[in-house]
């Protein structure tokens, strides 16, 4: 290696196993510009347990990648700098297993950066070190839903759960307070586009490149005083979908004002419960406790419900 320059040094994980080292540094440093990465490997300035590697290499778990150069903000270096504290903020562990970490996310965060530096944080020590895969969600939730949010704690929880998300053979329920009275089970089926612009979704007149199939089953709870306690059975997980199917048929969820709702105010949509399908490594439900605004808008509103679902909102759902 060449005087005054600095040596990176990584130690790669099972979760990198087989992967090009070209595509394992994009992740392992992923504030250099893929041009830089690419310069690096092409001057001869990245080596693979001591040898010169080229990008398409595959790398093996407990290998040594070693890139010289000027001080690189690596994945290693950034892991280091965390210190490893447990779940803040009102953000409860539901399940923690098989690759996977289930929060219940509070309202009001967001899923990607806050809870996502959460998540990050109470990992750090308890997974398998890797470059190339970084603890993320592997699905979304709206800044002001609360519930049940996944976590991939190791690439072969997160495949499994994602290719079990393609397949539709999750289970999703949600409880939404609407406005209006509601009555009778529903099914809602519609095309939905999403308008970055205006971040918002609009029901389309038929599916295309813009616009998605949405399918969610609705079953009232309770109705009283102009509004509607219901869960949501969604088997698709469009952009704000709930939402906007509720707001296009005239109940739209209570202070939604984004749409339509009568009072701008915190909405009330609960990610209350997930079921697997039999055979997975994953427990067969997993469900999330209302947060104490929603129960306390609940008992505001005289719903009788609002006892029984602050113990457990997913188990009532059993007896919808």
């Amino acid at each position: 290696m060449l005087d005054g320059m600095t040596t990176v040094r990584l130690e790669t994980g099972l979760d990198d196993e087989g992967r090009r080292l070209d595509r394992v540094l994009r992740r392992a440093c992923a504030e250099l510009p893929i041009s830089a990465i690419h310069r690096l490997l092409r001057k001869g300035f990245v080596s693979v347990d001591g040898k010169r590697a080229g990008q398409a290499e595959r790398v093996r778990s407990g290998q040594v990648i070693e890139i010289l150069g000027a001080e690189l903000p690596c994945a290693a270096d950034r892991k280091k700098s965390r210190g490893g504290s447990s779940i803040g903020d009102g953000v409860e562990v539901l399940y923690e297993g098989q690759g996977l970490l289930v929060l219940n996310k509070p309202p009001g965060i967001t899923t990607q950066e806050e809870l996502g530096a959460l998540a990050l944080e109470y990992l750090t020590g308890k997974t398998s070190p890797s470059l190339s895969f970084r603890p993320g969600p592997l699905h979304r939730l709206d800044k002001g839903t609360s519930g049940i949010i996944v976590f991939g704690s190791s690439l072969a929880g997160a495949k499994r759960f994602s290719a079990l998300m393609r397949g539709g053979l999750l289970r999703k329920t949600y409880i939404a307070l609407l406005e209006g009275s509601l009555i009778g089970e529903r099914l809602w089926q519609d095309s939905l586009a999403y308008s970055a612009s205006m971040q918002k979704s609009r029901v389309n007149t038929a599916p295309g490149a813009t616009a998605k199939r949405a399918r969610t089953r609705v079953f009232p709870l309770e109705l009283h005083g102009g509004f509607t306690l219901a869960a949501m059975e969604i088997a698709t997980g469009r952009r704000h979908q709930i939402r906007v199917q509720s707001a296009a048929r005239g109940f739209p969820l209570y202070g939604d004002a984004k749409y339509g709702g009568r009072e701008r105010a915190p909405f009330f949509l609960h990610a209350c419960r997930l079921d697997f399908p039999e055979g997975c490594p994953f427990p067969r439900s997993i469900s999330a406790p209302l947060p104490p605004a929603f129960q306390k808008k609940l008992l505001q509103l005289c719903f009788t419900r609002a006892d029984q679902l602050r113990m457990n909102a997913g188990q009532i759902l059993l007896n919808k």
